[in-house]
């Protein structure tokens, strides 16, 4: 995905980065035949080993590595991870922009859906809106209070979902063109209309990827939870921007090809940091949190028989929570908002 920046931005970006890829002797780029496959090994392949000890390797190109047992080490580990998240996310440039797109759109919906604007709710939802965005991330945004999903099928019925993409093909000739004096300076854009959730995708000369949907209000929902839940686990975020970042240079962070989404991550995130601070653990220190997350999901967690459910405190047994869920050996995660596990 596009994502606005500067060169400067983008050679510290690089530089950061470096710090935490993998050296393996011999490395070579994985191919999966299919996404099963691909889920199985993903999570091993986080912490880059298969073996039953933490393969650091890749933490040693940081300046000052002793020996990672060391307090001195970890605290120096704990710093490198907050300045790299500080380089990862959008500045205070690129932040202004992203609002100033989102206002933008806002207007040009309730102009070109005028019947529909009083009922009509446009919100980012998501990584953007709950502080854990890229700089390369796109821009979510829904339309909520217009389309309702039937909750067996978590898509749309066939009349609502022709209604939801006329309601796109009216937006996306509205922000090629602007409404009135609002512009967007899209330079390409589609209606995904045969996906279980219709989308339109707008690629604006910025650079910015703009994805906006019908929905219910799930995803505001969702922001909100992240934001609470920000609040009293305060390394959340980093932890889960570093490894947002080690996911996608990897190639494993597109749900579409089996990989390990921005939604599951950080429940995974949420899950282990519960389950230490329920044992009296600390979990505030950076450095601790991202060896014992690697170690926990890299090493220790069974995917036959364990469960992410953070709504339950962390981890349960995968058997009390997905009886319906047949296919072993890969991620098993309740959604704390629904309850439905997948």
């Amino acid at each position: 995905m596009a994502g606005y920046q500067q060169p400067w931005q983008q050679q510290q970006f690089n530089q950061q980065q470096a710090y935490y890829q993998g050296q393996q002797h011999g490395q070579q780029q994985h191919q999966y035949s299919t996404p099963l496959q691909k889920q199985q090994q993903q999570l091993q392949a986080i912490s880059g080993h298969h073996h039953q000890q933490i393969n650091v390797s890749w933490l040693q190109q940081l300046p000052g590595f002793q020996h990672p047992q060391t307090a001195a080490w970890l605290d120096s580990l704990q710093e490198r991870i907050a300045a790299f998240v500080e380089r990862v996310v959008p500045n205070a440039q690129e932040q202004q922009h992203r609002d100033a797109c989102l206002a933008a759109f806002t207007k040009i919906a309730e102009q070109t859906l005028p019947d529909h604007a009083q009922a009509m709710q446009v919100a980012l939802f998501g990584s953007g809106a709950a502080g854990l965005s890229l700089h390369s991330s796109d821009l979510d945004v829904v339309l909520a209070g217009l389309a309702v999903p039937e909750p067996s099928k978590g898509g749309f019925d066939a009349v609502t979902k022709g209604f939801i993409v006329n309601c796109l093909r009216r937006l996306e000739r509205a922000c090629r063109w602007g409404a009135g004096r609002y512009t967007l300076g899209v330079q390409g854009g589609k209606v995904i209309g045969k996906a279980r959730v219709p989308v339109l995708k707008l690629q604006l000369g910025s650079g910015t990827e703009l994805d906006v949907s019908l929905n219910d209000d799930g995803g505001i929902k969702a922001v909100r939870f992240l934001q609470s839940f920000q609040q009293d686990y305060t390394a959340v975020r980093p932890l889960t921007l570093l490894l947002k970042c080690i996911l996608k240079q990897r190639g494993l962070s597109d749900v579409s090809t089996g990989g390990l989404g921005s939604w599951s991550l950080v429940n995974m995130v949420l899950a282990h940091l519960m389950a230490l601070s329920g044992t009296g653990e600390q979990v505030d220190h950076l450095g601790s949190m991202l060896l014992s997350f690697l170690q926990r999901f890299g090493v220790e967690f069974d995917l036959h028989t364990e469960a992410v459910a953070v709504k339950r405190g962390g981890f349960v047994k995968r058997k009390s929570l997905a009886k319906n869920f047949a296919r072993g050996g890969i991620l098993c995660l309740e959604d704390p908002l629904t309850g439905v596990a997948w």
